[in-house]
């Protein structure tokens, strides 16, 4: 805590707080976000016994912000339900959160230091994603430092973290599921004419129902190039430490994207490789790649099988993909997208099968359409089909392959600016200043 206050002082120190003129500003803005989704088969198989369901869920959000030359601040409280799961006449609900309550301190045009509970969402967000897909979205109580040149095309930021339960006067253990107890990264981001790169260190320590604290960090990059029609990139990370149960982690995880782009259309192969760990070491050692502050719906598959609040038995995945995009216009978007799922690692010992080898998972297909009506106003609507496999069967044991399991959505995204108001004054040298 003295580092952090000792390093907010230096930033105002540095400052130049005499103006000759200053401009601030006020705004308020607003997003309402409802979407309705027919899941049979999401996330997981669907099971002979269980039936389709349909529901809408919607994100409300209203956001308060101030900007001068010093300070930046900024409120947003969102309101996530589902229609119908309050009375209609009801005093209170749990819906009601803080998204965003972050104050900004700028100590020059690059270097800044963001303080309070923000998004933390960088290059592709494969490591560290805002999660904007999910109504809930994902936040952090943290601290930022950043230095950031967009003339330079160069980033620097240092983000840090500690959790707990609440104010206490002893140690009380950290459970909330999901969350980190501390967590520190570091990024690097440079830009050049036809090729961007970024590295990330990202090192996470959670707590174990003993109160000790076991860190895994990752480390890595992504290589970005970018031609007049063809852009290709190549991503890898590692992972190391200990997890909550004691294991060693020694785990990676490589991506490659190649694209081009033939007006309206553009053509996409890819390939994302997770490592994992064969069942009969799973008691002894985590090869399992862990990318679980990603923004993972976006990579393995839109039916969110993989890496997304659903077990898939800690084996590894090879997702090959194709796609084709077409945008006729810069309001229309039209994505087709085929996943071939595989994995390398041995799943599961029974009586009648010592050994299950590992093998195809399954074909995915996703498609998803978008129409932009105002620069404030959209609509997409989506719909994904899955084609399992015995061996995707063994790892989501609930249902059967032979199911159909698909998945269907609609959802209207409205984004304003309620009000701006901008202030402009006239603040004297006090060395010109005559008495």
């Amino acid at each position: 805590m003295r580092l952090f206050l000792s390093c907010i002082i230096l930033f105002l120190l540095f400052f130049d707080t005499i103006h000759a003129q200053e401009t601030s500003s006020f705004w308020i803005d607003g997003q309402i976000r409802p979407r309705i989704e027919f899941r049979n088969g999401y996330k997981t198989l669907q099971s002979d016994s269980s039936t389709a369901t349909a529901f809408i869920e919607q994100r409300s959000r209203l956001g308060l912000g101030y900007k001068n030359a010093l300070i930046e601040l900024y409120l947003q409280p969102q309101d996530v339900r589902t229609w119908g799961s309050t009375p209609l006449v009801n005093n209170s609900n749990g819906f009601f959160t803080l998204y965003n309550a972050w104050l900004k301190i700028k100590a020059s045009p690059f270097i800044s230091v963001k303080v309070g509970r923000q998004v933390f969402s960088y290059d592709n967000q494969r490591i560290l994603g805002g999660l904007n897909w999910a109504a809930q979205g994902r936040v952090h109580d943290a601290v930022l430092f950043e230095y950031k040149n967009d003339s330079s095309k160069m980033a620097l930021q240092v983000g840090a973290a500690y959790n707990a339960i609440g104010g206490s006067l002893n140690q009380q253990p950290y459970n909330l599921a999901g969350n980190y107890k501390t967590m520190q990264f570091l990024r690097f981001h440079k830009g050049f004419k036809n090729f961007k790169f970024s590295v990330l260190a990202l090192n996470v320590g959670r707590e174990a129902t003993d109160q000790k604290l076991y860190f895994e960090l990752t480390a890595g990059g992504i290589f970005q190039l970018k031609l007049k029609n063809f852009q290709a990139s190549l991503e890898g990370y590692y992972q190391y430490g200990k997890t909550t149960s004691n294991l060693n982690t020694n785990a990676y995880l490589l991506a490659m994207k190649f694209s081009y782009q033939l007006k309206p259309l553009t053509f996409v192969l890819g390939a994302d490789f997770l490592s994992g760990t064969d069942y009969a070491n799973q008691a002894t050692e985590n090869n399992s790649f862990n990318p679980w502050m990603g923004t993972n719906h976006i990579f393995y598959g839109h039916l969110d099988y993989f890496y997304v609040g659903s077990s898939h038995k800690n084996v590894g995945l090879l997702d090959a993909y194709a796609q084709v995009h077409y945008s006729p216009t810069s309001k229309i978007k039209l994505n087709l997208m085929y996943h071939l799922f595989y994995t390398p690692n041995v799943l599961d010992y029974n009586a009648v099968n010592p050994t299950i080898p590992g093998g195809l998972l399954g074909h995915e297909i996703d498609f998803v359409f978008k129409y932009k009506i105002k620069k404030y106003l959209g609509i997409q609507l989506g719909y994904a089909h899955l084609l399992g496999t015995t061996t995707l069967e063994e790892l989501k044991p609930s249902g059967e392959v032979d199911n159909l399991n698909n998945w269907a959505w609609l959802m209207l995204d409205v984004n304003l600016e309620l009000f701006r108001h901008n202030i402009k004054s006239t603040k004297k040298d006090a060395t010109t200043t005559r008495f």
